[in-house]
């Protein structure tokens, strides 16, 4: 299969995390050094920069490319609309996030969190965002997550276990 390989530089420290809309025109990427970069992929140029809050660890971006999830140290999940580059809301949790999943049309969120948690965050039409947290079995480790496109499955590891 034919790959494409194109260098992008702009961060001031180490890039934490990133992803790549599903149309290929879109790239987002976290660093150490607090910001948030959501780049042309075809151009390879910088569309905008976010702030965040201490130690941006965790990024998703919506399989449209439209909506975008960050979450770190802050404690907070932050959802962002990359057509203004606004915030549109901010979700707070109580511990750090360390990973987020978001499906297609950004109703369903799932963050993990250090100490074990994972907290689901979903949206009815124009209503806020409503949590339930989940604690994890092994709650010294920081779990993975993933949710499906359409929102009906989401999944997290720890240790050697998917639930």
């Amino acid at each position: 299969f034919p790959v494409t390989i194109k260098t992008i530089a702009g961060h001031g420290k180490a890039i934490l995390e990133i992803a790549i809309s599903n149309d290929q025109q879109i790239l987002a990427s976290s660093s150490k050094d607090g910001t948030l970069k959501v780049w042309d992929l075809k151009t390879g140029k910088e569309h905008i920069t976010l702030p965040h809050q201490r130690g941006l660890i965790a990024l998703a971006l919506s399989s449209d490319g439209n909506t975008l999830v960050t979450g770190g140290e802050d404690a907070t999940v932050k959802l962002w609309n990359l057509s203004t580059g606004n915030l549109i809301e901010t979700l707070p949790v109580e511990k750090e996030v360390v990973s987020l999943a978001i499906n297609q049309d950004a109703s369903i969120i799932v963050s993990g969190h250090s100490g074990g948690e994972i907290s689901f965050w979903q949206k009815q039409g124009s209503n806020p965002y409503e949590p339930r947290i989940f604690r994890s079995i092994n709650s010294w480790e920081a779990p993975s997550v993933a949710v499906s496109a359409d929102g009906t499955t989401a999944a997290s590891s720890n240790n050697r276990t998917i639930s």
